[in-house]
């Protein structure tokens, strides 16, 4: 059965370098055994998560997808090009396909912008849930008699 909870904590600080940092330096006040040691961080891990909806073991950073870069009047602009000469006007239809390739990067700059802003706010929340995260697992190890940093 000790060895359940052993192989559970390494899981877990292995899997997340960061997992041991959230959680602070715990140092036992009551010499307490390493298998002791090792069964109470899993278990006010696993407290912590309960309480707090957090788990820093499967934190991920979030990276934004690359976005496509345009040059040029772009495919909008030879698309008009293309038009406007079936139609006899070549250079104006790539006016107007230069008008919509402009009118496209402004909408993808807003759909950037409002990308950034969701997750601004979503780090925010994470954060908020890290320091509650860090709150239960020290209150946690306080009780069973460490010191935690």
């Amino acid at each position: 059965m000790p060895f359940r909870y052993l192989a559970a904590a390494t899981i877990v600080l292995a899997a997340c370098p960061q997992a041991a940092l959230a959680q602070g330096y715990a140092y036992p006040k009551a010499g307490q055994s390493q298998e002791v040691q090792q069964r109470d961080r899993y278990e006010c891990h696993e407290w912590g998560v309960q309480q707090s909806g957090f788990d820093p073991a499967l934190a991920q950073q979030m990276h934004d997808p690359p976005l496509q870069q345009h040059q040029g009047g772009g495919p909008n602009a030879a698309k008009g090009a293309a038009t406007g000469a079936i139609m006899g006007n070549a250079a104006r239809g790539a006016a107007i396909g230069a008008i919509r390739h402009v009118f496209h990067e402004h909408k993808e700059e807003a759909a950037k912008e409002k990308q950034a802003a969701a997750m601004h706010q979503m780090e925010q929340k994470q954060m908020e849930l890290a320091s509650h995260y860090q709150r239960a697992y020290k209150a946690c190890m306080e009780a069973r008699n460490y010191v935690v940093e």
